[in-house]
């Protein structure tokens, strides 16, 4: 069975509203409990493995979602960390790919063949074991739900790295009888044949599928998609978030991440030349902001690979003002909830990782985004802050940054109200989509059973 999405008609109306925007997914859910004889089993799949938090937030709301709607379901993770999943999520958990799976060669030449040609037999022999314990487990399986975030890609070790891992699991899947929901993805780089071939085959074969934004259908249909793919919105948006902070502050609170953009020990084929000039702009900016009096505090949504820039950043700001420096304060942030409550204390955020920037604008604290991936062009552009989206990471000035900073600080009052107005029709559309995949089939609907109402094809893309 395949989950309808509907998303076109006749006579074209813009949807103003969450509960219009809510109204664009309809259909029979996944999880009908007619269909079972024992309670329906969820397993959550994805490249997740614990330092990056923007993966572990779509991990984390995708189980929150299933327990709100079928309490009485038992989840799963499906991750290339299990043991951090276990500990991190309190669910039984199993490995993504065999061992040593998707590692990368970095030798030139001879070598570099010889080597290759060695791991891919040994791949082979750790392959065939792993795909027949992946098959046995998905026999107990009734749904995999890949976990949002930037699934559909070949940036990280080419089209057997994200492109074969989702292909060979939506095989088994589908040998198996299991369902295969893919919801919210983002997409791109997608660049090598093989890689839009897997990614291509995964797509068309799932029970039901939609993308976060117009950049990732874009890259979809230049694969070769040809099915309905639905522009939600990324599924972090239905996050359950704490309050912002309001108790009056000595002085005003910016959180800013930077991240290790470009650098040659992070980015595969990085450019020192490039990272310097980031770091360097964002080390001026935080200097101005540290001028003026105004609290600075370094953070990221990832774990460990932002460790080196804010190192990096400190030693500038130690450099060029010592008097200053003892003003700059990092956070090591290690777990979502960690996260969102340092986010709750800014009275606003200069982000770059995507979800550094989703995070902040859901919580309606004033956000300026730098963007290294459209991406983040988009998901501020669907909260309704295009203007304070700096769109090329590389091109952009420091005093360009400086000025959108100054203005998210002095319109933050007017900003604020306007962000949840943005945000609420995002979260509607994600918790419908919710709705219609894990809730019985009379949910789908109305409180009659009856499909909601379909939406036009202008008004999906408020999402």
């Amino acid at each position: 069975m395949t989950v309808t999405f509907n998303d076109r008609d006749p006579e074209p109306q813009a949807a103003t509203t969450a509960e219009a925007a809510a109204a664009a997914i309809s259909g029979p859910g996944l999880l009908d409990s007619s269909s079972h004889r024992r309670p329906p089993r969820v397993a959550v799949w994805g490249h997740y493995y614990g330092p990056n938090l923007g993966d572990e937030l779509v991990t984390s709301t995708v189980i929150a979602a299933v327990r709100a709607r079928r309490p009485e379901a038992d989840v799963i993770g499906i991750s290339i960390a299990p043991d951090d999943t276990r500990e991190r999520h309190g669910i039984p958990a199993y490995p993504l790919s065999a061992p040593g799976a998707g590692r990368s060669e970095r030798r030139t030449g001879l070598q570099r063949i010889i080597a290759g040609v060695r791991r891919r037999a040994s791949a082979v022999v750790r392959e065939v074991p792993h795909l027949w314990r992946s098959y046995r487990l998905l026999r107990g399986v009734d749904l995999v739900v890949v976990a949002g975030s930037g699934q559909l890609l070949d940036k990280w070790n080419g089209p057997w790295g994200h492109p074969y891992a989702l292909y060979k699991w939506s095989l088994l899947a589908r040998l198996s009888g299991t369902k295969l929901a893919i919801l919210s993805v983002g997409a791109g780089p997608l660049n090598g044949r093989l890689a839009r071939r897997f990614v291509r085959s995964a797509v068309e074969r799932a029970d039901a599928v939609s993308v976060r934004d117009e950049h990732s259908l874009t890259i979809l249909r230049q694969a070769g998609v040809r099915r309905d793919v639905p522009v939600r919105a990324d599924m972090g948006f239905a996050h359950a978030v704490p309050p912002r902070d309001d108790t009056p502050r000595d002085r005003i609170v910016v959180g800013v991440n930077a991240m290790a953009h470009a650098h040659p020990g992070y980015w595969g084929r990085g450019d020192m030349t490039r990272y310097q000039a980031y770091v360097e702009k964002f080390t001026r900016v935080i200097l101005d902001l540290l001028d003026r009096g105004i609290a600075v505090q370094l953070f990221s949504s990832h774990a460990t690979a932002d460790q080196g820039v804010a190192d990096d950043i400190v030693a500038a700001v130690w450099a060029a003002e010592p008097r200053l420096a003892g003003r700059l304060k990092r956070e090591h942030l290690t777990r979502v909830d960690q996260l969102t409550a340092f986010i709750a204390g800014c009275d606003a955020v200069v982000g770059t990782r995507y979800h550094s920037v989703l995070l902040p604008m859901l919580m309606h604290v004033p956000t300026v985004g730098v963007a290294y991936h459209p991406k983040t062009v988009e998901v501020m552009r669907m909260a309704g802050q295009p203007d304070f989206c700096i769109e090329d990471i590389d091109g952009f000035r420091a005093e360009e940054l400086g000025r959108l900073v100054s203005r998210a600080i002095e319109d933050r009052a007017r900003i604020r109200p306007a962000l949840a107005e943005g945000v609420a029709p995002l979260r509607a559309l994600v918790e419908r989509q919710f709705d219609v995949i894990f809730a019985p089939s009379a949910a789908a609907g109305d409180s009659t059973g009856r499909p909601a109402a379909r939406q036009s094809e202008r008004g999906r893309h408020v999402a």
